[in-house]
């Protein structure tokens, strides 16, 4: 595979010159590592590639080794710039290639890049590529594809009078009957298992169609009823505030295949506005929301969407993991502050931290069915 036309101009929009005549080198390495990625490396360099704070990040086992093994002289320390672009690099290629690590990718690089990261990251364009791999992959996912139907050619009467002609069942002929007996079976053979690809396939494609309609169901069941149903309350007694992070994790919730539709924002927006937010203009804090919602709410996402290692990856529901260390309203602030380097204090529009939770949610959900 050729180096991506834009991948010198990746580095020098971070600043750094390409190294001379190391540019094939660097992409031969990055070919390697986005050959067959564990979800783990994947998660790894997402953070790398947004988290602008060195704390604790280092490059991920086996990435700067995939470098040294093209360029010897090939340095990890005091050369973090460049570890970031190699890392977004890898990622963005994995997107591109469209693989089955592809949605966990441009997850990581969008949920990642929430906030201040967004400016801060060396290639903005990878952020912009990843959101536009997730709506093309969440259409695909949902298109609604007719079974194919079955087509079968069984060998005709003739053609098993070619295969096995009258002669061979002469008298004493027997020893001749094996070899015609063996084509027949070998076509009958190749004949049932077109039959079982093609039904296969046709079972597949419906399940992939009834699972996408039980799906948009349960979410459309959800905005009809106006309900909470974990919270026991109506869209309008949850409120504006506190809807921004239980909407989204409801939603998550109904949804059935990562990452989710493509019209959850439109979902979003509406529940938001039966929760008191007609325009959708509204502005809000990560601690406005927080401390809005019941510690039982907290507890209870906390028990079951365990952040572990993704919790950089995950701001958000991080801020409502550090809500629960401490008792007070504001005292889990300074804790929030010291694991991470998003702001709690800083105002959000509603729509952007709620389509963040969400996708928190799909990067945690595609994460566990990876086994990371």
């Amino acid at each position: 595979m050729s180096v991506h036309p834009s991948f010198a101009d990746w580095y020098r929009s971070a600043t750094i010159s390409p190294p001379d005549g190391l540019l094939q080198k660097r992409w031969a390495a990055v070919e390697s590592l986005a050959k067959d990625p564990s979800r783990g490396m994947i998660l790894d360099l997402a953070k790398l590639f947004t988290v602008p704070s060195p704390r604790d990040l280092e490059a991920p086992a086996g990435f700067c080794d995939a470098f040294r093994s093209q360029d010897e002289t090939f340095g990890a320390r005091g050369n973090r710039h460049e570890l970031r672009v190699l890392a977004g690099a890898v990622l963005r290629l994995v997107v591109d290639q469209g693989g089955p690590a592809a949605t966990l990718a441009a997850l990581g690089i969008v949920c990642g890049a929430f906030g201040s990261r967004a400016a801060l990251v060396p290639v903005p364009e990878h952020i912009d590529a990843a959101e536009r791999f997730l709506m093309r992959q969440a259409k695909i996912m949902r298109q609604r594809i007719s079974p194919v139907g079955i087509k079968l050619k069984a060998p005709s009467k003739s053609r098993f009078s070619e295969i096995i002609p009258a002669a061979v069942f002469a008298q004493n002929s027997v020893p001749h009957l094996q070899e015609p007996l063996w084509t027949a079976l070998s076509e009958l053979s190749v004949t049932l298992s077109s039959l079982a690809t093609q039904a296969q396939k046709s079972l597949d494609q419906l399940t992939r169609t009834i699972v996408t309609q039980q799906e948009e169901i349960n979410i459309l069941w959800w905005l009809q009823t106006r309900y909470s149903t974990p919270l026991g309350k109506p869209f309008a007694d949850v409120g504006r505030a506190a809807g921004v992070l239980v909407f989204p994790m409801e939603i998550a919730d109904l949804t059935e295949s990562v990452p989710g539709p493509d019209a959850v924002i439109a979902v979003l927006v509406h529940a938001l506005s039966l929760a008191g937010n007609p325009t959708g203009e509204d502005q809000i804090s990560m601690t406005e929301a927080v401390n809005v919602t019941s510690r039982d709410w907290r507890e209870k996402v906390r028990a079951k969407h365990v952040i572990g290692q993704h919790a950089l990856l995950c701001p958000v529901i991080l801020a409502l993991e550090k809500s629960l260390e401490t008792l007070g309203e504001k005292e889990w602030i300074p804790v929030y502050r010291a694991a991470c380097d998003i702001s709690a204090e800083a105002s959000y529009g509603i729509i952007p931290l709620a389509l963040q939770v969400y996708r928190e949610r799909m990067l945690l959900d595609a994460a566990r069915e990876g086994g990371s």
